[in-house]
C-alpha cells in the first residue's frame, strides 16, 4: 500500500480539499446529533435525504443511488481520508474505530463503504478503490496477522484496515482458553500509528472485543436499524470511547446513516460470505468431533471414578 501514498504524495491540493470536505461532513453530523437529542426527527430525515439523495421507507425500496455515489459522502470516509492526507503532511495521526451493533445493522457494509469512499476522496476511481479495499478487509485472523507482519517487517504503511467480527475471530476469553499467543499481537497494536492510518473493528457489542483491543479504541460507532419519521436507516451514532462506556449518560457526538438496501461490492461480499462459512464449518467440525468422542470421554471419567472409589475402599479395608 506504500504505492498508494507514493502516488498521491505530490498532489498538494488534495490535502486542503479533503480536510475542507471532512470539516463540512463532520459539522453536518454534529448537527444531526443535535437534532436527534432534541427529537427533531423530521428535520433530521430531511437533512439525510437531501444529502444522500435517497432514503428507503418501511417497504425497503431499492436505492436510487449507487455505492459509488454514497461512499465518499459518508462520515467514516472523511475520518479515514483525514488520516491519509495528514500523513502526506508528515503528521502521523491514527484513529481506531469500533463499529458495534446487532447482526444486520449495517456494520460491515458501512465500514467497507467508508474505506472505499476514503480512497475515492484522495483521487482514486471507484473500481480501483474496491481493488485496494478488498486486500485490506480481514475476515480471518491468520490473514490479518500475516498482513500486519508484512507491514511491520517491511516498514510499510496501510491507510486503513478492517478486522471484521473481531469478537468471533479473537475471543475475549483468550487468556482463559490458554491462547496466550495473542499477547504478541496486542503488543504490536500499541504501535498502530507507525503502520496504519485507521484500524476499524466490527463486533456484535463492545464487550465482545478483547479488553486489550478495547483499550486502543478512540471512537465507538453504535449501529442500529431505525425507522425515523417513516424512513428506514441504519443509524450510526458516534461516541468517544470514554463517553460510550458511561452507558447511562452517553450522548453521540455525531450521527451518520447507512442506507440498508445499499449493497457492498460483490467481490468483497463473496469474500465475506466464504470466509464466515469456512470459519463456521471449522468450528462446527470441531464441535461435531467432540460430540462423537463424548461417550468415550464419559466412559473414561466413570472408569477413573471407579478406580478412585476402589482405591479408597481398599485403603479403608487395610486400616480396619
Amino acid at each position: 500500500m506504500m504505492v498508494l501514498m507514493d502516488r498521491m504524495s505530490g498532489v498538494g491540493y488534495i490535502v486542503t480539499k479533503v480536510l475542507d470536505h471532512a470539516h463540512e461532513v463532520k459539522r453536518m453530523c454534529f448537527e444531526l446529533a443535535r437534532m436527534y437529542q432534541e427529537l427533531n426527527y423530521r428535520e433530521m430525515v430531511a437533512t439525510l435525504e437531501n444529502y444522500y439523495g435517497f432514503l428507503p421507507t418501511h417497504r425497503y425500496e431499492d436505492p436510487s443511488i449507487t455505492m459509488e455515489e454514497y461512499a465518499p459522502k459518508c462520515l467514516l470516509a472523511s475520518l479515514i481520508a483525514e488520516r491519509i492526507v495528514l500523513r502526506m503532511r508528515n503528521l502521523w495521526k491514527h484513529v481506531t474505530i469500533a463499529i458495534v451493533g446487532v447482526g444486520g445493522s449495517g456494520k460491515t457494509s458501512y465500514a467497507v463503504a467508508g474505506m472505499i469512499g476514503a480512497l475515492m476522496l484522495i483521487g482514486y476511481d471507484y473500481q480501483t478503490a474496491i481493488s485496494y479495499v478488498s486486500n485490506l478487509v480481514f475476515f480471518n485472523p491468520k490473514r490479518f496477522v500475516d498482513f500486519t507482519k508484512e507491514l511491520v517487517e517491511n516498514r510499510k504503511w496501510a491507510p486503513v484496515i478492517l478486522l471484521d467480527d473481531v469478537g468471533a475471530q479473537i475471543s475475549k476469553y483468550w487468556m482463559h482458553l490458554g491462547e496466550m499467543y495473542w499477547v504478541y499481537l496486542f503488543s504490536v497494536l500499541d504501535q498502530l500509528k507507525d503502520w496504519c492510518g485507521a484500524l476499524i473493528m466490527t463486533a456484535r457489542n463492545f464487550n465482545a472485543i478483547p479488553s486489550r483491543m478495547r483499550e486502543i479504541v478512540d471512537i465507538v460507532i453504535h449501529a442500529t436499524e431505525a425507522e425515523i419519521d417513516g424512513f428506514i436507516v441504519d443509524l450510526m451514532k458516534v461516541y468517544r470511547r470514554d463517553e460510550y462506556e458511561r452507558r447511562r449518560t452517553r450522548r453521540p457526538i455525531m450521527i451518520d446513516a447507512y442506507i440498508p438496501t445499499l449493497k457492498m461490492p460483490n467481490k468483497i461480499w463473496m469474500n465475506m460470505v466464504e470466509s464466515r462459512r469456512e470459519l463456521g464449518r471449522r468450528r462446527l467440525s470441531f464441535v461435531s468431533e467432540i460430540l462423537e468422542l463424548q461417550p468415550k470421554i464419559e466412559e473414561q471419567k466413570i472408569e477413573k471414578l471407579r478406580e478412585k472409589v476402589g482405591k479408597d475402599e481398599h485403603r479403608g479395608e487395610t486400616k480396619t
